[in-house]
């Protein structure tokens, strides 16, 4: 179904769990504020979806954030009514490392989603005050390219009936709150997002979406065919490495990188092998992790293991040992760069940098050049096409890569099937 001409813009829209009744968890000298309830349960729900929400599946934030939003006087008093109903979960606060975070209760966690307009005129105005503010600071970060996919994904579909019937078999880890629900409907109501962050990373109406229900996407009523590349952030690595590029948003230059270590890693990188070999030789001490295991805890526990403590010892990780065997070269020029866990997340910001710069400015820059009005649209280092493009997306890659000389291993999928990442 199609929004409407009429239909409030999604900020004027709450998503909630059907379950969620601010009703019989706020007191009623609280009712008239029902919608202030209804507005964090939405966000917490939007952001998840969105895949913001950390390990715990608690989403950050900021009481200066809510404080614009809801009410000034009884925000406060919503908030701690639904925590002693135990409708939300808080963790605590951290000075200087965290805000507080909020997740939903378990008991909303098989809902499905449904939406409900936004009544309260004083958060309506918060809310349209705010959407400015947001689109602001979003087209500060945009280049033409950005503007350009965001005109393009105005031509994604989705299989209606296919992604019902695939949400249905998804487990509820995998599905909690009806998060993919969510995301199907904006699709097919129409309401699409495209942002850049920080670190040059685009998120958009299926970047966080699940690897299943991107089977029933669609243009012009066709399934989309896709080229992602292989072992993309170690060969990311290994590209800054052996050709001494940093990222393209003015970071600083890190320490040199060891030439000859370096080499045998891209080699290892850009023929698709670093996980597997990973994986043979966790298999030979004791530790039997899938591929998709393998490359969650190479990111976090290699690329970007966290100091644990100022003073205390760090965290024993076998995938680290087993890469500090293999290449110490390389794993002790990412612990420079990372000032040994103390900026933890100083080369995933300039990996992610790289992979912008890549994919979006020189891959998608080039083919929408190229191909004026051709649909396209991109998961961080995968780009999707109609199948009868993925020919010329392929040359695209190839010749960006031949000019930039990275040679990482693309996998192409003539059919979008859901399986790349």
């Amino acid at each position: 179904m199609r929004a409407l001409p009429n239909d409030p813009p999604v900020n004027r829209v709450f998503t909630l769990p059907a379950s969620f009744n601010p009703a019989e968890l706020l007191p009623s000298a609280l009712h008239r504020y029902q919608d202030d309830a209804r507005y964090l349960a939405s966000t917490i729900i939007r952001k998840t979806a969105r895949g913001q929400a950390d390990a715990g599946g608690y989403v950050p934030l900021k009481a200066e954030y809510l404080r614009n939003i809801i009410s000034e006087r009884r925000g406060r008093d919503v908030i701690q009514s639904l925590l002693a109903e135990k409708a939300i979960h808080r963790t605590p606060y951290q000075v200087g490392r965290r805000s507080f975070a909020y997740r939903l209760d378990d008991r909303y966690r098989t809902d499905p989603h449904i939406r409900r307009p936004v009544e309260s005129k004083r958060l309506i105005r918060n809310l349209d005050k705010h959407a400015a503010s947001c689109a602001r600071d979003a087209a500060a970060r945009m280049k033409p390219v950005h503007h350009t996919l965001a005109r393009l994904q105005q031509d994604l579909e989705i299989d209606g009936a296919a992604s019902e019937a695939i949400l249905t078999t998804l487990p509820v880890e995998s599905n909690p709150y009806d998060v993919q629900g969510v995301l199907v409907r904006d699709i097919i109501d129409r309401r699409f997002r495209l942002s850049v962050g920080n670190y040059g990373r685009v998120a958009n109406s299926v970047t966080s979406m699940k690897r299943e229900i991107r089977a029933a996407l669609r243009c012009a009523g066709q399934p989309l065919s896709g080229v992602d590349i292989a072992c993309a952030q170690p060969s990311f690595l290994a590209w800054m490495m052996t050709e001494n590029v940093t990222s393209y948003n003015a970071v600083p230059r890190v320490v040199s990188a060891p030439a000859v270590p370096a080499a045998l890693f891209a080699a290892c990188c850009f023929s698709g092998e670093l996980y597997g070999l990973l994986g043979l030789r966790l298999r030979d001490s004791g530790v039997d992790w899938t591929r998709e295991q393998i490359k969650k805890r190479f990111l976090t526990d290699v690329l970007a293991k966290r100091k644990a403590s100022s003073a205390g010892a760090e965290y024993w990780s076998p995938i680290e040992d087993i890469f500090r065997a293999e290449f110490p070269e390389v794993w002790g020029f990412i612990r420079d760069v990372n000032r040994h866990g103390f900026e933890h997340a100083r080369l995933i910001r300039m990996l992610q940098q790289i992979e912008a710069w890549i994919v979006i400015e020189q891959v998608c820059g080039t083919f929408v050049q190229q191909y004026p009005g051709t649909f396209c649209i991109t998961i961080h280092d995968a780009v999707y096409v109609q199948p009868d493009m993925l020919g010329a997306l392929v040359s695209v890659f190839d010749a960006v890569f031949e000019r930039l000389n990275f040679r990482p291993m693309l996998k192409v999928e003539p059919e979008q099937s859901g399986l790349l990442d």
